[in-house]
């Protein structure tokens, strides 16, 4: 899927003039995404290694509070000279992953999508194909792939849910720890209430051929990302126990604790 075409992006237009216009469209990229921040009180796009600063207009409308939500994802809708068009879309939170996350794929699946007619053959490269090009982004410029995937309020531990351009894919946890897409459907119309993105390597992978399993750390972060609402600080703490435990792991190796001198108040 290409980060234009999902449909969690919010409806409308944001646009701005750019300060030092007019510009020149041609280097910019239409339908890519595109980083939109306020810094020492100025509005900035950046695409690679271009940079505009932007000048609100009454088009704007929300885009400058927008742009103070760093887990905005921002996409590059029109360039003209005098004009800079933006979509946007809000996930409730952002988690980026520190190793691939590796999603396996069985002949059941592939038997399934076929029947769907939505792969040429019942074959699981065939499926892990179409999967890919349904659910993962590949964030031009910024390097990794994105997926979107709702937060599930009533979610069981080991369940993820992706969204895509037009189909949902259910996603379990077995017994051994490997995720699994369990089930593909269409999804309908209705707003998702809530939904997080996921930034990392992301991949499909053959089941038969063997697949990475997420170690216990992974697991509680993608789990706290994706189940519940207001998980900002429970991520907070994951993330601060899983720094404490490569401490802990690295004093282990060099046979000490990393050491600090405290010195006595006059």
């Amino acid at each position: 899927m290409f980060i234009h075409e999902s449909p969690l992006l919010l409806p409308g237009l944001l646009a701005a003039q750019p300060e030092d216009k007019p510009i020149d469209p041609s280097p910019w990229r239409v339908n890519e995404e595109v980083l939109v921040r306020e810094a020492g009180g100025e509005l900035l796009l950046r695409q690679d290694s271009r940079t505009l600063r932007l000048r609100l207009t009454p088009l704007s409308g929300p885009l400058e509070g927008y742009a103070q939500d760093q887990t905005s994802i921002w996409v590059l809708a029109r360039v003209k000279p005098n004009l800079i068009s933006l979509r946007c879309a809000r996930p409730s939170q952002s988690n980026s992953l520190e190793r691939p996350l590796e999603i396996g794929v069985d002949q059941r699946v592939a038997d399934d999508l076929h029947q769907q007619r939505k792969t040429s053959a019942p074959t699981v490269a065939a499926a892990m194909q179409w999967l890919t090009d349904e659910f993962v982004c590949e964030r031009q410029g910024f390097g990794g792939d994105l997926v979107f995937a709702a937060i599930l309020p009533r979610a069981k531990s080991g369940q993820l849910q992706l969204v895509g351009r037009a189909w949902l894919v259910d996603i379990r946890r077995a017994n051994d720890g490997t995720l699994l897409v369990e089930r593909v459907r269409r999804r309908n119309q209705k707003s998702l209430d809530a939904y997080a993105v996921l930034v990392g390597e992301i991949r499909f992978v053959d089941l038969a051929a063997g697949i990475r399993v997420q170690d216990g750390d992974e697991r509680a972060m993608l789990e706290a990302s994706v189940s519940s609402y207001g998980t900002y600080l429970e991520l907070w703490q994951l993330y601060s126990d899983m720094e404490w435990r490569r401490e802990v792991q690295t004093a282990a190796e060099l046979g000490a604790l990393r050491g600090y001198r405290i010195f006595p108040a006059n």
